[in-house]
């Protein structure tokens, strides 16, 4: 088939182009359309006059079955030989659906106007130990405060995040999964894995989600960070000083990124300041989604908690607070009462086991004690 392609303003001169194909199907002008825009050509083609055009002999049949399992994908093709490709990309297994709760756009200030509101102070995140950093040598490195954003780059108002941290003693702490979410929109920000800095032997960890394919996954190149270097970098990309942070428990994710931020929501710290600090119970975010939203999250038996369900989990936690203040008081009310009825009942059990103590030393008979035999008396 000879094309002659036209010169046009700005593009390379080209005449008299041959393209070398036995069998066209379609038609002639149909497939010349096609060709120019999937290339997205400003070439002019032209079709010669004679060109002439050889229908298929076998009807062009639409790959039928696509199949994604582990790192293999089985294409139909035509004709019937099947064709096996395999992946050199490391495959996990998809998240299942995460429950969001969609935030209408003409509603994103007031509730954003509705989170600044529970922002703590400064003092109250020295007292939970938030953005202190009690040895400054942490693996060498100073914790540091959000940088400035440059007037040209976007910034993003709230965001929530979630990080999955091990630990090898208190001045030690190693990021293996990283998470974060736009709090208004509900959009996925940041879910990649975080390739440590240090060896994992001799870390102390009781998390079931360090599994195969997450030890392999630290091993290969890819979208992968490098680091908690590289993972704050991309915390950093996308906040700026007066973006909120929403967590739970952020003070472990914060030193294990070597970060500080003072616009911070703790949905931890939240329940803490609701129930009053005389209820000593701290509550999990499983403990808080079960019993303030009704939903199951973390219950992956065997693969451990999802990084990114939890960042899902403490987002939908602290729209509920600020949305439902007076079921939250309800909800304190009954776990302050709940809590004090448990430490009466344990200080009543204590007591009773006690006084049960003191019964049995008095009640002891005299065949019980030993006495000197006769004559030993005055020794």
């Amino acid at each position: 088939m000879q094309l002659n392609i036209s010169n046009a303003p700005g593009t390379i001169p080209a005449t008299n182009v041959e393209f070398l194909t036995p069998v066209v199907v379609g038609k002639t002008s149909r497939t010349l359309d096609s060709l120019a825009a999937h290339f997205e050509s400003s070439l002019h083609i032209s079709t010669p006059q004679n060109l002439a055009v050889q229908e298929s002999p076998r009807s062009l049949r639409i790959p039928t079955s696509v199949i994604f399992g582990g790192e293999r994908a089985t294409c139909g093709t035509t004709p019937g030989k099947r064709v096996t490709i395999r992946s050199k990309v490391q495959s996990f297994d998809p998240q299942p659906a995460h429950k969001k709760t969609v935030i209408p756009q003409e509603l994103h200030n007031e509730v954003f106007i509705a989170l600044m509101a529970f922002c703590h102070s400064r003092y109250i995140l020295h007292i939970y130990h938030t953005n202190i950093v009690k040895d400054a040598n942490i693996l060498m490195h100073y914790a540091l405060p959000t940088p400035p954003r440059f007037p040209y780059l976007p910034e993003r108002a709230a965001i929530a995040i979630n990080c999955d941290v091990v630990d090898k003693h208190y001045s030690e702490s190693e990021i293996l999964h990283i998470s974060a979410i736009d709090y208004l929109t509900g959009e996925v920000i940041i879910d990649a894995l975080v390739q440590p800095v240090q060896p994992m032997a001799g870390w102390h960890t009781n998390q079931d989600w360090l599994s195969k394919q997450a030890k392999a996954a630290t091993t290969i190149t890819g979208r992968i960070l490098k680091g908690w270097p590289e993972a704050r970098a991309e915390i950093w990309r996308n906040i700026g000083p007066n973006t909120v942070l929403v967590g739970h428990n952020l003070h472990r994710d914060l030193t294990a990124l070597r970060m500080e931020h003072w616009r911070v929501v703790d949905s931890a710290i939240l329940v803490s300041e609701a129930v009053g600090y005389s209820v000593k119970r701290r509550w999990s975010l499983k403990a808080l989604c079960n019993q303030l939203l009704n939903m199951k999250v973390q219950n992956n038996k065997g693969g451990g908690d999802s990084c990114i369900e939890n960042a899902f989990a403490v987002r939908e936690v602290v729209l509920w607070w600020s949305r439902h203040p007076t079921e939250v008081l309800e909800w304190a009310t009954h776990q302050q009462k709940e809590w004090h009825k448990g430490v009466r009942q344990a200080y009543n059990q204590r007591r009773t086991n006690e006084r049960r103590i003191d019964e049995r030393k008095t009640n002891v008979t005299n065949s019980d004690v030993w006495v000197w035999p006769t004559g030993y008396e005055g020794l």
